[in-house]
């Protein structure tokens, strides 16, 4: 019997409130929530505050969807693909997004703090660039001489977001959930969250969660909300299930280029599917599936 912590993508996207501080799993073209995101703009989230590690696409997304107000965030690039997070870009540039700009590791520890239950992180990989200096919309870090070798320190405050939303490759029912591949700083981010929300591809017997214990990551004890819900990542790479699908981020990127043409790409792909399994159809159903699927012994 499946646990009652099991929703619809729509149920789950609707018990995130407007103005909630979220923080999304996932690293350049791997395991990002794009289902969850193309959700909440159908929904018409807004003023969303986001915690970024490196979540580019989905963050992305959830910007030109008009979601998004604030973003504290560590990297914004579409790296060897366009370079430039467009919609990102347009958003910062044009005044409707705040950016607070961190390193990698530094906000991987403010989430890393916030896992442990502690007021801040202590931090040298700011230093010698000019992140110390902009500071937009919260304090953003303190200077102290350690106690030990009176050596300067940066303290950075630790990340505690409302809602993190994640993204992993199976699940048994009661939410013990497994990551194949990079765990990123998804666990970070779910400990240091005061609810979680997981999108998975499958739910499995409890058996074979058990049989390769090393992969969970997260026990169910620390997710809330379980979704299931196949090629959910898409156009992003969920390793050992699908690859991600090139073709298609070229479209979204190109898409992204005018007011246009962007509005075009989201009455096609994010407002026009009755839902996810009309969006994999209008994407190039079976045949792409088919074409992305992994091999079951190489994950790729």
């Amino acid at each position: 019997m499946l646990n009652s912590r099991i929703l619809s993508l729509e149920e789950a996207a609707a018990s995130i409130p407007d103005k909630s501080v979220i923080t999304m799993g996932g690293f350049g073209v791997f395991l990002q929530p794009m289902a969850m995101v193309r959700e909440m703009i159908r929904q018409g989230k807004k003023d969303i505050s986001l915690l970024s590690v490196g979540e580019a696409y989905a963050g992305d997304l959830l910007i030109g969807g008009g979601c998004v107000k604030r973003i504290a965030l560590s990297s914004f690039g579409f790296e060897a693909v366009t370079g430039r997070a467009r919609n990102f870009c347009k958003a910062v540039e044009q005044g409707k997004v705040e950016v607070e700009d961190y390193s990698h590791f530094s906000m991987a520890s403010r989430l890393m703090a916030g896992a442990m239950g502690l007021p801040f992180a202590a931090v040298n990989s700011l230093r010698g660039s000019d992140l110390l200096e902009k500071i937009v919309y919260e304090k953003k870090f303190e200077k102290m001489k350690s106690p030990f070798s009176g050596e300067e320190v940066i303290l950075l405050p630790s990340a505690n977001p409302e809602i993190a939303i994640i993204q992993a490759q199976r699940a048994d029912s009661e939410g013990n959930i497994q990551v194949f591949g990079p765990t990123i700083s998804i666990e970070q981010q779910a400990k240091a969250s005061k609810r979680v929300i997981a999108i998975v591809e499958e739910i499995v017997p409890r058996s074979t969660i058990q049989s390769t214990p090393s992969a969970t990551l997260l026990p169910s004890l620390f997710v809330d909300t379980l979704v299931v819900l196949p090629y959910s990542a898409h156009p992003m790479s969920s390793y050992g299930y699908y690859d991600y699908d090139l073709e298609h981020i070229y479209t979204y990127t190109n898409a992204s280029k005018t007011p246009e043409t962007w509005k075009k790409y989201l009455d096609e792909y994010v407002y026009g599917p009755s839902d996810h399994f009309d969006y994999l159809k209008r994407i190039g159903g079976l045949r792409k599936i088919m074409k992305l699927r992994a091999d079951p012994l190489l994950g790729y």
